[in-house]
């Protein structure tokens, strides 16, 4: 439980910055006393009052007007999207806007490290709150153990390089993150574990899609552009997981890999607008590599280095992917009405589609197979239905 510090009348306010995910945020401003008022209603005011600080809502909105003197000796709030729509003025003299508004508290979600290095520099009372992201723990290693097998299958052999990874982690109770590279074909199951690691742990899974990035916008995601655009670092700060999947990392253009160094060495992420701390977070990297070698060979060996382990992933066995067969045809069922599951034989449709298990090696294509396959099934019944009740006319 975190207690908000005691307001005084000194000439500095008390400068909250409350680093984690929104929800956070918002359940710090419920512990204080006093209803806060929003940096953007404020940024109005002093725009129409004195023409030189400007406001710019992203969603064009009109921001209803406050009069001075109801915000001076009071507390104000910027949430993390509050920054981009402010001009580049007030962001550039933050502590002189600050100064203006003669504020007792303010509580500032996310900032960025410009406005968080002013803050710091220029108030005597400046503290910090952060999200404390869930770790693993031995028991969340007998729960994986335990669930594993029935979420994941056919990977055993994938669960024991896992609880390697995450004992040598638990015992070496450094702050360095744990770095993963998931190796194998595609659909076997690797998203899949990085789902199940993070429903663990708690909270969800912050994934990146390495694959849609694939032009000059990754740059500017990665290395941070215009404070309103989307950044990594900012879907860092603003996750509520401590796994972090960057799914099909093979994708990437090696040029992009010096910025996740600092990030996979230290547990610290640097852009242009912000500064991360992601120490003791489960970082998984996913790629259809078939080996280390060609892994090694394809990513190059300053990144490859970096990976604390690489976890092999292989084909689906036939046992495997009846059992998928079973569960997805179930599934399928489970979403027709009686009278629609009737008219169709579960067993003699499990049964066909495991004779022809030798063509399925991806979960993905299993599952979208076996839906068009019991769609089919049902258009031909309906054509049944409709020829006979025609010929009965």
């Amino acid at each position: 439980m975190y207690y908000w510090p005691e307001l005084n009348m000194t000439a500095d306010p008390v400068i909250t910055i409350v680093d984690g995910p929104s929800a956070f945020f918002e359940e710090q401003l419920k512990l204080q006393q006093g209803n806060c008022i929003g940096l953007l209603r404020i940024a109005r005011l002093v725009d129409e009052t004195t023409r030189t600080f400007r406001i710019q809502p992203p969603d064009g909105s009109d921001l209803r007007e406050l009069d001075r003197a109801s915000f001076i000796d009071k507390q104000i709030c910027a949430r993390s999207n509050d920054y981009a729509s402010i001009s580049e003025h007030v962001r550039l003299n933050f502590t002189e806007f600050i100064d203006q508004i003669e504020p007792q508290l303010v509580l500032l979600h996310n900032p960025p490290k410009h406005i968080r290095e002013q803050v710091i520099s220029s108030f005597n009372q400046v503290n910090t709150i952060t999200y404390d992201y869930p770790e693993i723990s031995e028991e969340n290693l007998t729960e994986l153990s335990e669930s594993f097998p029935d979420k994941v299958l056919g990977q055993e052999r994938s669960l024991d390089g896992l609880l390697a990874a995450f004992q040598t982690m638990i015992d070496m109770n450094d702050n360095k993150p744990l770095v993963l590279l998931f190796l194998g074909p595609s659909g076997v199951g690797k998203t899949e574990t990085a789902k199940l690691i993070s429903t663990i742990l708690g909270g969800t899974l912050l994934r990146k899609q390495f694959s849609m990035f694939q032009n000059n916008s990754f740059a500017s995601y990665l290395f941070g552009g215009e404070l309103s655009e989307d950044s990594f670092g900012h879907d860092l700060l603003d996750r509520t997981s401590n796994v972090i999947l960057l799914d099909e990392f093979d994708k990437a253009n090696a040029v992009f890999h010096s910025a996740f160094y600092q990030l996979f060495d230290e547990g610290e992420f640097v852009e242009r607008n912000y500064r991360v701390n992601v120490k003791r977070a489960i970082i998984i990297c996913t790629s259809n590599y078939t080996s280390s070698d060609e892994a090694r060979s394809k990513l190059g060996d300053p990144i490859y280095s970096r990976f604390d382990a690489i976890v092999p992933f292989g084909p689906l066995p036939v046992q495997a992917i009846h059992r998928m067969i079973e569960t997805m045809v179930q599934e399928r069922f489970d979403k027709l009405t009686a009278e629609q599951s009737r008219r169709l034989d579960k067993t003699e449709i499990v049964n066909t589609l495991q004779s022809q298990s030798s063509q399925f090696h991806n979960a993905r294509y299993l599952r979208s197979f076996i839906n068009d396959y019991i769609s089919l099934l049902r258009i031909q019944l309906r054509s049944i239905s409709i020829t006979k009740t025609t010929e009965k006319s």
